[in-house]
This record gives structure tokens, sequence and C-alpha cells, in this order.
């Protein structure tokens, strides 16, 4: 079966610029044809067909901002950077290995830190990347639909598989734990994953 022929997509920046500028040049038109008492109006139009042009091309860009910056988040995930983290997300999740043990914990009235720090150092950096896309999002920094769509998943089996590593890990901070992780927390709370 022959593919069906699909024109290629127009950007919307085109589209915005095939619409605007014959507007412009019909006001253009209008102001060298109209009588004198007309001029002010025609220029206050144009004025204001050219502000909305800009304002459309500054939210247009903005969003382009944002899907690069989600891009880019997703793409880390993909990166060799976080490999020997994500082999820690894999034993927590198959069961084989209890994140807690690499907590830190209050032991009177002092703070203990577990003596594999190097594999705490990798549960750290899967979840500070987590809070880091969730702050992104939080911050309209990043596109949330692309995010969801594209690391849902993966936030919510970072939030599930280490919530008791987090908790530990706030309780052990007293006041100062509370804000930990609270931007994953919270976007997985607004996409209704957790509650």
């Amino acid at each position: 079966m022959a593919k069906k022929y699909q024109p290629p997509a127009i950007p919307a920046i085109w589209i915005s610029l095939g619409i605007f500028v014959p507007i412009e040049g019909i006001l253009l038109m209008a102001y060298h044809h109209v009588a004198a008492s007309w001029e002010k109006t025609i220029v206050f139009g144009a004025t204001i067909v050219g502000g909305a042009f800009v304002l459309y091309s500054h939210l247009s860009g903005l969003d382009q901002k944002r899907a690069e910056r989600a891009e880019s988040l997703c793409a880390r995930w993909q990166t060799k950077d976080l490999a020997d983290s994500k082999d820690i997300f894999a034993k927590v999740k198959s069961g084989s290995m209890n994140a807690v043990d690499y907590a830190c914990e209050k032991k009177g009235g002092k703070l203990v830190l577990p003596t594999d720090m190097d594999t705490r150092r990798k549960i750290v950096a899967l979840l500070d990347f987590a809070e880091e896309a969730a702050l992104a999002v939080r911050e309209d920094r990043a596109d949330e639909g692309l995010i969801k769509d594209y690391m849902e998943e993966v936030l919510v089996g970072l939030w599930r598989n280490f919530k008791d590593w987090v908790e530990k890990e706030r309780r052990s901070q007293e006041e100062a734990g509370d804000s930990m992780y609270i931007e994953l927390q919270n976007l997985l709370k607004k996409w209704k994953r957790i509650t």
C-alpha cells in the first residue's frame, strides 16, 4: 500500500508572517489613499498589528526555549553521566537493594552518614536530576507537556522507589530537610500520580 503524501509542516512563524505582512501592507496602502483625518487611526492600527507580531514572536521564542530545555532534560536521562546511577535505580526497582540503607540518619543528635557514600551519591544524582526537571516545569523553563510525555514514568518510578530514602533524609535534616525533593513530589501530585 502506497504511503499517503503528507506535505511538510509549515512553521508557525511563517503562518503568522503570512497574516501580519498582508495586513501591514493593506494598512500602508490605506494610509496613502485615505483622507488626512484617517491617517492617525491607520498609523495606530498599524502600530497595534506590528506590536502584536512582536509579542507573538517573543512568546514563540519562549515556547521554543521551553521545548529545547525539556528535550535537553530528556536527552540527559539517556547519557552515560547517569548510567551508574540508573544501575542503582534498577537494583532498587528489582528489590535486590534497599535504598534506605544509604540514607543519612540522626543518632544522639548527630548526623550519621552511610558507609557507602558512592551509592548515596548515585541516589542523590538520580533524585537531583528529577528535582531539576520538576523545578524547570514549575518555573516554566521547560515544556511541561514534553516532560510529562517523555519523563512521567521515570519521575514516578524514581519517587516510588526512593520515597522512603527521601523521608529518612528529611527526618535526619530536621527543618532543613522539609523541602528536600519537594519539587518532584509536588509535580507528581499535580499530575495526580501520587497523593
